[in-house]
């Protein structure tokens, strides 16, 4: 990136929005564009300024966090790190898109690592962006007669051309601790009711939402639902083997067998590559 990322600071704690600010100075390539007490004041300055990221606290008399992300149109939240003493608003956080957590009292290096994650956030946000801007103008290009070194483009929008970010780290609860566990490391998820069950190579974690929704959040080029209560990591399938009446049963490297359904099979042989 060539641009610095243009940031805004939302605290309603003097100390804490100082300390903030210092931190964020010692980064080049970042720019504090606002520093805002309460969400109010945040509303209208993401209103007026174009803002890659957003610092914000969850706890703020009036407007909290949380409120101010749900005022704003989709189009218009930036990469949002919640900011917050209180580390049972990890999930609320992971619920409201929010690309990472940071949990009051925290070191430089803590600091320094969701930073890390948020600035690789915005930088793919921006690339995302890009690249449907591009694909447009290539879709109005060939839909006007014209090719690129020979060849028509043509826009295919959907999940390729999502503009927001796909999950990276997922908060579960752990021994009465918030924990977070990476995508990539879940091999497969399974529904249960408005639970959903994160199985891993060696624990099985339980997280608050419908198997649906959880859906949306994740790539679509590495996750693949198989059956209405499953979902697969596609880098954990070993073997594929035919079924009953067209389905497939889907075997992990450890041994768990899901079964493809019939009507999910054609999406599922895209994803696979299967001809």
């Amino acid at each position: 990136m060539t641009q610095k990322i243009r940031t805004v600071i939302v605290d309603d704690d003097q100390l804490a929005r100082e300390d903030l600010q210092a931190l964020l100075q010692k980064d080049p390539g970042i720019a504090v564009a606002g520093i805002c007490a309460n969400g109010a004041e945040a509303l209208g300055a993401l209103d007026k300024n174009d803002i890659d990221l957003l610092l914000l606290d969850v706890q703020m008399p009036g407007m909290d966090g949380l409120q101010l992300l749900k005022a704003l149109p989709p189009e218009r939240i930036p990469v949002t790190v919640l900011v917050t003493a209180h580390d049972e608003y990890a999930l609320q956080a992971f619920k409201a898109h929010a690309v990472d957590f940071l949990l009051k009292p925290f070191t430089e290096a803590e600091f320094h690592d969701v930073l890390t994650h948020a600035k690789e956030a915005v930088a793919l946000r921006l690339l995302s962006r890009s690249k449907s801007t591009l694909l447009t103008l290539l879709e109005e290009t060939s839909q006007n007669g014209v090719a690129v070194n020979g060849t028509h483009f043509r826009n295919s929008g959907g999940e390729n051309n999502r503009s927001g970010l796909w999950l990276q780290r997922i908060p579960v609860n752990l021994l009465g601790k918030i924990h977070f566990v990476e995508t990539g490391q879940v091999q497969w998820v399974e529904a249960a009711d408005n639970y959903v069950r994160l199985h891993t190579e060696t624990e099985v974690h339980v997280v608050r939402d419908t198997i649906t929704h959880f859906e949306s959040k994740l790539n679509p080029a590495k996750f693949g639902r198989v059956h209405r209560s499953a979902i697969v990591n596609v880098d954990y399938i070993a073997e594929l083997r035919p079924y009953f009446m067209g389905e497939y049963v889907v075997i992990l490297h450890d041994g768990t067998r899901l079964r493809v359904s019939r009507n999910r099979r054609e999406k599922f042989r895209k994803l696979m590559n299967l001809r």
